[in-house]
């Protein structure tokens, strides 16, 4: 047999060397068009992209035929590591369910003979839609469209855009951060990385309303703090959820609301429609975390919030007062520290802010968890002082703000030393009906002040600041330095 000398490029051979036929990827490579290149003009297009989000089919009364349902699926696609659109299908019930069984998060699928339309100028896509760079999204339609999976030759690269982060992480919270400021991050959405810690059941019950749901709690943690809960509801998220595994994961969350958990009293966030969610992003921050959950261990309990190995990891020992000697001005420990560094030094200045509305901290002796704030009792169903107040204690813990002329830094307050500056326990600051909390801060505020601080450099490039000693600065000692 006489072989051809001329090159045939891979993926164009018609047949094997023993004669049987290559069934290739039916694409339409004419029409196929990339994401940033799409226009309303470019009718019956063919796009190709990896699932970035996806939320379960929702159905609707169809105004037009009574007793039937229209039914909806929003997803998101991607191509490359900036681009990124909307999808809408509409269609009867049975095919929009069956379209969507065929595909999940983080997989590739090819649409084809959509229609590109600007977004609608209404609230709708911002209120109720993942975030795109893109000014259009794309509508398929049950009659002249079609959905499947993909697998063809730029597959891989594709498949690779699961782990690109789709912001940058200068603009994250820490997990500390967001529980600190809770009161005003209420109802608003943010964005953050954390580590998986446990990955909870997933529980079925009926609402209110009659309707079944579904619900998945998964427990977070990053080096700022030990645990925040993101819940999900949607199904697609709790699949996805199911692959996750404790300290393997390292999870990019982007527009997660923030919300109050009243039953448990403490701070969750929730997965929404604008939500997006990127597993283990290659990114020199989840890198860092990645290294940081292995470097500590966490409690097996999946109840046990905080257990005395992980607070150690964390670093927040006793120290020693008469052992720390150095002194630091505020604005030094930005350039004095590196990432995973730790010090204890002295440093002078005053306190600016004290935010002294939320001061009081209750906790359970026993179990070391939050306790009910309202009735102060124990909510932690595996204490033995399970709904009692003997165990309860009040301690203050609240945030301030360090000043000098070099700078600022915010650090945390805590009891016993709290109380000292404060002249009132916790229980006597909690009952207090007519304290006048003004008054109270400017007794304290604008005064020179010799802290005694440990101040630790998170992985993110984040200072955290425990105060371990407050006193009134000595004026001579202030000019010696």
């Amino acid at each position: 047999m006489r072989r051809s000398n001329e090159f045939q490029p891979f993926g164009t051979q018609r047949s094997w060397p023993d004669g049987s036929a290559v069934k290739h990827w039916e694409t339409n490579e004419q029409n196929r068009i990339s994401i940033r290149d799409l226009s309303p003009s470019l009718p019956n297009c063919t796009v190709v992209g990896l699932v970035l989000a996806k939320e379960a089919p929702r159905s609707f009364p169809d105004k037009k035929n009574p007793g039937q349902f229209r039914c909806l699926l929003a997803f998101t696609i991607r191509d490359s590591s900036t681009d990124y659109i909307n999808v809408t299908l509409w269609g009867s019930q049975g095919f929009v369910e069956r379209t969507s069984s065929t595909f999940r998060i983080n997989d590739v699928v090819q649409i084809d003979n959509c229609r590109v339309q600007l977004k609608p100028n209404d609230e709708s896509e911002a209120r109720y839609r993942v975030f795109t760079p893109s000014l259009y999204h794309i509508h398929v339609s049950e009659n002249s469209s079609s959905i499947r999976t993909y697998y063809g030759r730029d597959y891989g690269e594709l498949l690779a855009m699961g782990h690109v982060a789709i912001r940058e992480s200068d603009g994250f919270l820490s997990l500390q951060e967001i529980i600190d400021n809770a009161q005003h991050l209420r109802g608003q959405l943010v964005s953050f990385m954390a580590v998986v810690k446990h990955v909870g059941k997933v529980d079925k019950f009926t609402s209110k309303a009659g309707k079944d749901v579904t619900r998945c709690e998964i427990r977070m943690f990053d080096d700022t703090c030990p645990m925040l809960s993101l819940m999900l509801w949607d199904q697609e998220a709790i699949h996805l959820a199911q692959g996750w595994t404790s300290k393997e994961n390292v999870l990019e969350v982007t527009d997660a609301k923030i919300s109050f958990d009243e039953y448990r009293q403490r701070v969750t966030s929730t997965y929404s429609s604008k939500t997006v969610i990127i597993t283990n992003p290659d990114s020199r921050r989840a890198h860092a975390l990645f290294r940081f959950a292995q470097s500590v261990e966490i409690p097996d309990d999946e109840e046990e919030e905080t257990s005395r190995s992980f607070q150690t990891s964390f670093k927040e020992k006793d120290v020693d007062l008469k052992n720390i000697d150095s002194v630091v001005r505020l604005g030094e420990w930005s350039k004095k520290l590196s990432r995973g560094q730790q010090e204890t030094a002295i440093s002078f200045g005053c306190i600016t802010y004290s935010n002294l509305d939320n001061a009081v901290f209750y906790q359970c002796s026993l179990c070391k968890r939050k306790a009910d704030d309202e009735h102060r009792v124990c909510i932690n169903t595996q204490c033995s002082g399970y709904r009692g107040a003997t165990y309860v204690q009040a301690e203050f813990n609240f945030l301030v703000t360090l000043s000098d002329e070099t700078g600022s830094l915010n650090c945390r307050m805590k009891s016993p030393i709290a109380d000292q500056l404060l002249g009132l326990s916790p229980v006597a600051f909690a009952s207090a009906e007519d304290l006048n909390l003004s008054q109270l801060k400017w007794k304290f505020q604008l005064e020179w002040m010799k802290v005694y601080l440990q101040v630790s450099c998170t992985s993110q490039n984040r200072l955290m600041a425990r105060i371990l000693g407050c006193f009134p600065a000595d004026p001579a000692e202030m000019k010696a330095i």
